[in-house]
């Protein structure tokens, strides 16, 4: 059994919620105190994979005029969390991402470690981002 099955059916078994977007991609949700909620895409390359990716997509559009502040404001973050990797989209929205090599019999731990320490990386840095998309 491949990381990505064995990722899905340990969720499955715990009852922990998830949707599957395609083979190889899901994605998580979590209510958060500063962003409201976190969307986490979790994605497998190939179903043997040992190399997931993640991201976090929309977390703050920025007019045109504002893509000074919003590059100073993720290269800020970058500086702070290792873990983590803030850029700016085409369309100008904040992105985070992170990749990851994990254990085919701790997949389990080591992909939910990695969420929760990405959605609460997320919801620590969004004010700072809001704060440079509205001053």
């Amino acid at each position: 059994m491949g990381c990505y099955a064995k990722l899905k059916s340990q969720l499955d078994e715990k009852h922990l919620p998830y949707n599957e977007i395609k083979e190889g991609v899901i994605e998580v949700f979590e209510k958060k105190e500063n962003i409201g909620s976190v969307r986490v895409v979790i994605g497998f390359d190939e179903p043997d994979s040992t190399r997931p990716w993640f991201r976090c997509f929309e977390l703050g559009r920025f007019p045109e005029d504002k893509t000074a502040a919003a590059l100073i404001a993720c290269n800020n973050a970058n500086k702070e969390y290792r873990w983590v990797r803030f850029s700016l989209d085409e369309e100008h929205d904040i992105v985070c991402a992170a990749d990851a090599i994990v254990d085919e019999d701790t997949v389990f731990d080591e992909v939910v470690e990695l969420i929760v320490r990405m959605m609460r990386i997320v919801d620590t840095v969004y004010p700072t981002f809001m704060q440079a998309r509205w001053s």
